[in-house]
This record gives C-alpha cells, sequence and structure tokens, in this order.
C-alpha cells in the first residue's frame, strides 16, 4: 500500500468542534473522522490554538454525514494538528457532528520523552497510561499520515 493519502479537497475554512470529516487513503476508501476541540486551550504552547482530532476505525467506500460513530474505536491516537491536512486537502470536512459523551469518555493522553510521562489535552500531568496515547506535541501532516498507514498495515495483518 502506497503510504500517500489521496488529495480530495482543498480548503482554507477554519476547522470547527463538530466538524466531521474523511480521509481517503486509497482510491473508494474513506475513514471517518471529528474534530473533538477547536483551538486548544492548554499550558503546553505547541497546542495551544490547533486542533484535537479523533480518526475513528469507521471505513466507507463513499461519503456519508449522516452517521453515528459512537462507540466506535479510534484508528489512531487522538493527535493535536494544524489546519494543513485541510489546506492541502487530504482532510475533507462533510458535515458536522455533535462532540458526545462517547468522545468525551475516550481515555487519552500524550506522552512527553523527555519527562517519561503522560499529560493530557490541558498539560496536566496523568496519574495512568491511558488508552490511546500518541507523543507530547504538535502533529506534523507527515506523522498523521504515518500513524494512519501504521494502523491499517497492522489491521491488514491481522486479518492474513
Amino acid at each position: 500500500m502506497e503510504k500517500r493519502l489521496l488529495v480530495i479537497k482543498k480548503s482554507s475554512k477554519e476547522p470547527e468542534t463538530g466538524d466531521l470529516f474523511v480521509v481517503q487513503p486509497k482510491e473508494g476508501i474513506y475513514y471517518y473522522g471529528k474534530v473533538i476541540k477547536a483551538r486548544v486551550e492548554s499550558k503546553d504552547l505547541s497546542f495551544k490554538g490547533w486542533y484535537l482530532v479523533f480518526l475513528y476505525d469507521f471505513c466507507a467506500s463513499r461519503k456519508n454525514s449522516n452517521i453515528n460513530l459512537d462507540g466506535t474505536p479510534l484508528l489512531i491516537a487522538p493527535l493535536v494538528i494544524n489546519k494543513r491536512l485541510w489546506t492541502m486537502g487530504y482532510f475533507e470536512t462533510i458535515g458536522k457532528l455533535p462532540v458526545t459523551k462517547y468522545d468525551l469518555s475516550i481515555d487519552f493522553g500524550f506522552w512527553d520523552v523527555l519527562r517519561k510521562k503522560y499529560y493530557d489535552l490541558q498539560g496536566n500531568e496523568m496519574s495512568h497510561k491511558p488508552q490511546y496515547s500518541s507523543v507530547f506535541g504538535l502533529g506534523s501532516f507527515g506523522i498523521v499520515i504515518k500513524e494512519i498507514y501504521k494502523a491499517l498495515s497492522q489491521k491488514e495483518s491481522k486479518r492474513l
């Protein structure tokens, strides 16, 4: 599988909390994501003002904004990103969904490689290892692509 997302539709519009978006890792396959928090407030300046996104382990052969993602596990750990994936056309906003109790219940955090501790979105130290974790700091579009393809490769190898 080529490790390059397909360009869907470029947009300069600012993502908003609740935006439903799709990403296309290969022709005819769309994975769904949601902006959980726009313009993040955090003690960590690398997060401040960016976007917390969840990418769900839910795919379809066409775009459909009339879906329910509650109860759907995540494909990759939550990431804080800038809007470059939208401006480059890799993420396309297709609708709006509320941020639900399920979304807010997902146990996630960020690993600080220097301090060797987990931190929440606000920059507070966590007392446990969260179910989903990524490296502390702003996720570039390259990291997002790498994480998506790593998860898809793991899913493929489980099927074999």
